[in-house]
């Protein structure tokens, strides 16, 4: 069952479609976010996440990490974070180090945190109110920081700290009181559920991004070459057997080579266009590193 924490949440979320359905110009917004959400290509990603959710779950069946208890905090967290996740992580080719980001966002110590205030969460009420106070204080902190305002945004990180403190000694002091009847084994699993969910579903964002760099690449070659499906089939070809699971190499190729490649005449011609770029490029690294500091 969805503890006081979710329903809370539940509740927010609730009132923020009902204004949005009552605001004309919010409406639009919010009718243009489910075309987007119902466009084909989107749902098919989200039902080969949740195929590979339920994977990651009959996997913890068998090592006894997972149980029926859990089956709401997994719902919350594959709509929350799997989907959000694999909605926003398409940019493979825009970021240097994309899988080690990804590892160190899906491990953040906020993460652990969030996971051990959901252990004895306040009651509904304190809930309700205690998250639109949060929300402020983070959207406040955020701005200060865009704004560069170093006493304003000082202020609002100690007053999330202290928050935060609060929190993790009420749920510390409400463990501790109950050490005697819980059971520790089901908290444990609790504890460690988002976190090898996380771990587990990594691989599929990695490949959804992938598979995106790769997708804007083609898209290119569409654009500069004009070539029919059938065409560009040797031009893929040759993408993906010269960068392989390198997608940031693969953007960066298409930045500095694309309108080359996409005239190539077929795949051995297209090979001979990676090849050259390749060269130029270790020969400008090699410049660069002839030029002393």
């Amino acid at each position: 069952m969805p503890n006081s924490a979710d329903l809370a949440a539940f509740t927010w979320l609730g009132l923020l479609l009902v204004v949005m359905v009552a605001s004309p110009s919010l409406r639009g917004s919010l009718a243009g976010i489910a075309r987007c959400l119902t466009e084909w290509k989107v749902l098919l990603s989200f039902l080969i996440l949740a195929a590979w959710v339920v994977g990651e779950v009959s996997l913890g069946i068998r090592l006894s990490i997972w149980n029926s208890s859990f089956v709401t905090s997994t719902i919350i967290w594959y709509v929350v974070v799997a989907a959000w996740s694999l909605l926003s992580n398409t940019d493979l080719g825009e970021k240097d180090h994309y899988l080690t980001k990804l590892i160190l966002a899906a491990f953040a110590p906020v993460v652990f945190v969030s996971v051990f205030l959901s252990l004895a969460p306040p009651n509904y009420i304190f809930e309700l109110i205690l998250q639109p106070v949060v929300a402020f204080l983070l959207a406040s902190y955020f701005l200060a920081q865009h704004r560069s305002e170093a006493a304003a945004r000082n202020l609002f990180a100690a007053l999330l700290i202290g928050v935060f403190l609060v929190l993790v000694g009420s749920v510390a002091m409400s463990l501790f009181q109950d050490r005697h009847t819980e059971n520790w084994g089901q908290v444990w699993r609790e504890f460690a559920l988002p976190v090898w969910l996380n771990a587990g579903v990594l691989p599929l964002i990695y490949m959804a991004g992938l598979v995106a760099s790769y997708g804007q690449a083609l898209a290119t070659v569409k654009i500069f070459g004009g070539r029919s499906r059938a065409e560009r089939f040797p031009l893929a070809l040759a993408l993906v057997w010269s960068f392989g699971l390198a997608g940031r190499q693969v953007t960066l190729f298409m930045q500095n080579a694309s309108f080359e490649f996409a005239r190539a005449g077929g795949f051995r011609e297209a090979l001979r266009v990676v090849k050259k770029y390749r060269e130029v490029k270790s020969e400008v690294e090699e410049d660069d590193d002839a030029i002393p500091d």
